[in-house]
């Protein structure tokens, strides 16, 4: 218990870089504020969720179950902590930087492995924290028991275990497949990619599936039943049935406990494996690849195998643009559905301000993780080779800012497009709400750079860090939803004073000013910056 203990302690010291709070007065103050910062997005995600919690729990009482809400969110919390989990544990458990320096240590394995998994636990024991105590509030404003919260409590520990273990679990049986690690990082990002879809589909076809005469807030009841561990649970709250309680528990814990006795006698073996598969990850810039297929072709390969080297990097980078997906066709099919008889006529009437939602959707979802937000990070420890390179520094902003330009430009014009068509929207007010979402992509790219160049980070283990864990990821996405806020509330003006079109004018002005701006800056300012970068 003790060496466990020592290495939990390291592990968070390390991930969580406390030691730079106790050097340098200018470090105590940047991770001060950054503390701040942290604690805001913190208090912002919690009254987030407790708005929708809210929203949610008006649904229950509709149904006259309000504490339908708790297995509802529990099922929600296991989702998302399985997909969490999913994408960071293979790296995470078995591909850490600092295995060389563990297992010179005399500690077992189970040891290393028990701690590794208790440090997902706790990244995913936040998740739970924010979703049920939302849910906590949203009940209590509705008079629901006050016993309810202790149950919570337990929720909020044991929740998280049974989709964290699962997730390592498959994430350890991958490790053993006998392929090539570009082959397995193709594979892991299909399956993910399908495994999103498929969860949205299934979401889609809950409401697409019901008759007339059900009650549409039927198939949220259906949702929360589907997790057995968490209805268990529910059941032990509503009846005080200690013996669904403890089957909770067991369903919990037991699994968590099996994984490690698995893992910990293979420990060794799939490190091994796994090492062995990414010593051929480094990139060369060659002369004969830079004068036969030209400098801005070849930095724009060397940034797409960057990102499809790591499964969870690419997954993270098109969790946005599938979502625009979902969102451009699901909301106009939704409306359709639910408008029965006179579902044209109403798609009609309000096909404007439909693409105009679906628009400021698609400029939240597109921006959601630019790939220009981390393109610096993920050089590492070998910018300097790109540094050093005889290539021109636009030259690699291009092909940087090229890479979220394919990604999601195309996907922005084809959701617009089925909209427009969909809804036969007004043709002037679908082309100026394209050029509202194309305006924000361009901003995303131009300022993610910009920022990324700004506050860089190279001292990572795990590419997704970079990604997940950067500054710069955060400062955009705050930026990103400062200005769909701003955007918001001119366009609500302009509404009030004009009417639609005119929200739409404005909404499109700022959007491009923005763009225009920003990548000004990035190709005056941003180019000093980056050649001032020190590897």
């Amino acid at each position: 218990m003790s060496n466990l203990k020592i290495i939990l302690k390291y592990t968070l010291l390390n991930s969580l870089k406390i030691n730079k709070l106790f050097s340098k007065r200018e470090r105590r103050v940047t991770a001060a504020g950054l503390g701040i910062a942290c604690l805001g997005i913190f208090l912002i995600a919690e009254i987030f969720v407790t708005y929708y919690m809210i929203l949610f729990s008006m649904i229950f009482e509709e149904l006259g179950h309000i504490e339908l809400l708790y297995p509802f969110v529990f099922t929600i919390c296991a989702i998302a902590c399985f997909f969490i989990t999913l994408f960071k544990a293979n790296v995470y458990l078995f591909r850490t930087k600092d295995y060389d320096l563990l297992m010179s240590l005399p500690i077992k394995p189970s040891v290393i492995i028990t701690s590794k998994i208790i440090g997902l636990y706790l990244y995913n024991l936040l998740i739970a924290f924010i979703m049920i105590v939302g849910a906590d509030i949203a009940c209590m404003i509705r008079g629901a028991s006050a016993v309810y919260l202790i149950y919570s409590l337990v929720a909020i520990i044991f929740i998280p275990l049974l989709p964290v273990t699962i997730a390592s679990f498959i994430a350890f049986l991958f490790g053993f497949i006998p392929i090539r690690q570009k082959i397995r990082n193709i594979i892991a990002t299909i399956l993910s990619i399908l495994l999103i879809c498929g969860l949205s589909v299934f979401y889609y076809f809950m409401f697409k599936g019901m008759s007339n005469e059900e009650n549409p807030f039927d198939a949220y009841a259906k949702i929360a039943t589907y997790y057995f561990p968490g209805y268990w649970l529910y059941l032990a709250m509503i009846r005080n049935n200690i013996i669904s309680l403890l089957l909770f528990l067991a369903v919990s814990v037991l699994p968590y406990g099996i994984f490690v006795f698995i893992v910990s006698k293979s420990f060794l073996k799939i490190n091994g494996k796994l090492s062995r598969s990414v010593t051929n990850k480094n990139y060369k810039l060659s002369k004969e690849k830079y004068n036969t297929s030209g400098v801005v072709k070849t930095l724009f390969k060397k940034e797409m195998r960057t990102i499809t080297n790591t499964s969870g990097v690419l997954v993270q980078y098109l969790g946005g643009p599938i979502l625009s997906i979902i969102w451009a066709i699901g909301m106009p099919i939704m409306i359709n559905s639910y408008a029965e008889g006179e579902a044209i006529e109403v798609i009609q009437a309000i096909s404007s301000i439909l693409i105009g939602l679906v628009a400021i959707m698609l400029a939240i979802s597109l921006t959601l993780v630019s790939t220009t937000t981390s393109s610096i990070s993920l050089e590492g420890k070998s910018f300097w080779v790109l540094r050093s390179a005889p290539v021109d520094t636009k030259q690699v902003f291009y092909a940087k800012l090229l890479v979220n330009i394919i990604i999601c430009v195309p996907i922005a014009l084809i959701d617009m497009l089925f909209v427009a068509i969909y809804t036969k929207a007004n043709v002037l007010i679908s082309i100026l709400m394209t050029i509202f979402v194309l305006g924000f992509i361009f901003f995303s790219s131009f300022m993610g750079l910009l920022v990324n160049i700004k506050h860089h980070r190279f001292d990572y283990d795990n590419p997704l860090k970079a990604v997940k864990q950067g500054k710069s990821v955060l400062i955009m996405m705050l930026i990103d939803m400062g200005l769909v806020v701003i955007c918001g509330i001119i366009m609500g003006i302009s509404l009030y004073l004009g009417g639609f079109l005119l929200a739409c004018i404005f909404g499109t002005v700022v959007s491009v000013i923005c763009a225009v701006v920003s990548g000004y800056i990035l190709f005056t300012n941003g180019i000093e910056k980056y050649e001032n970068i020190v590897c």
